[in-house]
């Protein structure tokens, strides 16, 4: 009998002991639940805090450290858009982007959605993507939630930033809501330019703000014209008829060039005031996209091509066509790594003649020879073969002639 209630008791306390256990399991695994959300709203207030004092890369590790582990919990989206409010302020595109798609994909109705688009869209225009995002605003203006005033004036504002990024300014002056010519724009008057050149050669450049392009148009066109005239009177009239023309082009040119930089000059201008105007309404940084944008739309393209097309078919383009290839093959190779400008000046010249003819053809290249001293002050700046180039494509200078 002893035996027997020794074994009950001890198959009794073996039991207290399992079920002892195994509560005690269960109360730290209930424990633990309820500690992981109040862990993760304090991880979620440190990263809140470290946002608001700047620390942008310290406040995403923590979002993204609230996101791995909780990505159902009620605060995700508010923490998508925070993360992506920070890759914002970093100016991080692509990070940016990637975030503003993927709280699109979890979340197709809520509130912060139309601030989430409107990020996204800010993306895309600091990618250099305004047609992207121009699909993106438009969407935005659609949507069926009402949009209050001061979003509807943000959008408004980032509508009228990708229109001059795309280099349709006209359009974007409708997104203005006073009247520019009012605006002080510092503009040149391309008629005093082009008289002040064709008096005295560099002139028109001095005017337009341009002193060391001013001195290399002075600088050939004398040169030209004192090698002409001690051909005259040497009596050596095949020498004189060279150079003579040689000289007249320039100085033809150099009348072109000074009107030409004049229009750059307001054109740059305009774009800097209307993308200041469109940034105290867009609350972002101001971006500068160059003196002249570089969009043209389909249609654009192909107006472009049949104009080309017709343009290569003028008398003689053929032979100034054959000299610049031949100059590409022959010195170019030479001198190319050189030349501070992409494309090169006879990339260029090979361009302008092949869109624009024998005659216009010439006055842009001799136009690119003048302003190339000073377009480092103006133009951006390109990374070709690991070398640092000053970016001046011939769409940034042709405009006089679309």
């Amino acid at each position: 009998m002893k035996t027997g209630r020794k074994e009950k008791y001890l198959f009794l306390a073996y039991a207290c002991i399992v079920l002892a256990g195994f509560m005690a399991i269960q109360l730290s695994c209930f424990a633990s639940t309820t500690r992981i959300p109040d862990e993760a709203i304090r991880q979620y207030r440190i990263a809140v805090s470290l946002e608001k004092r700047g620390n942008y890369y310290d406040a995403i590790t923590e979002y993204k450290r609230f996101l791995f582990f909780l990505p159902d919990h009620e605060k995700t989206r508010e923490v998508l858009y925070r993360t992506a409010k920070c890759y914002f302020k970093l100016r991080d595109w692509t990070n940016l982007l990637k975030y503003t798609n993927l709280f699109e994909n979890k979340f197709t109705n809520e509130p912060l959605l139309i601030q989430v688009k409107i990020l996204k869209a800010k993306a895309l225009l600091g990618m250099g993507k305004p047609q992207e995002a121009l699909d993106v605003l438009r969407k935005l203006q659609s949507h069926p939630q009402k949009l209050d005033e001061n979003i509807r004036a943000e959008i408004t504002a980032l509508t009228g930033r990708c229109y001059v990024a795309e280099g349709n300014l006209e359009e974007s002056r409708k997104f203005v809501n006073r009247n520019i010519n009012e605006a002080d724009l510092q503009l040149k008057n391309p008629w005093t330019a082009g008289i002040s050149a064709l008096l005295i050669p560099g002139m028109g450049h001095i005017y337009d703000g341009r002193p060391r392009d001013a001195w290399t148009a002075f600088f050939y066109t004398g040169i030209l014209s004192a090698i002409t005239w001690e051909a005259v009177e040497n009596e050596n009239m095949w020498l004189a008829g060279l150079f003579g023309t040689a000289a007249a082009t320039f100085y033809s040119g150099n009348i072109f060039s000074a009107v030409n930089m004049a229009f750059k000059h307001n054109r740059r201008n305009e774009i800097k005031w209307l993308n200041n105007y469109f940034y105290q309404d867009s609350r972002d940084v101001y971006i500068d996209y160059g003196s002249t944008p570089l969009y043209r739309s389909e249609e654009e393209k192909g107006a472009h091509e049949k104009a080309e097309a017709e343009k290569q078919k003028q008398m003689f383009s053929w032979m100034f066509l054959a000299g610049i290839s031949a100059f590409r093959k022959i010195v170019s190779p030479i001198d190319n790594k050189h030349c501070p400008s992409y494309p090169s000046c006879s990339s260029y010249g090979l361009q302008a003649f092949r869109k624009y003819g024998a005659f216009w053809g010439t006055m842009l290249t001799i136009d690119r020879l003048i302003h190339e001293p000073s377009e480092a002050r103006f133009s951006p700046y390109i990374i070709i073969r690991g070398e640092r180039k000053i970016y001046d494509p011939l769409e940034a200078n042709d405009f006089l002639l679309r």
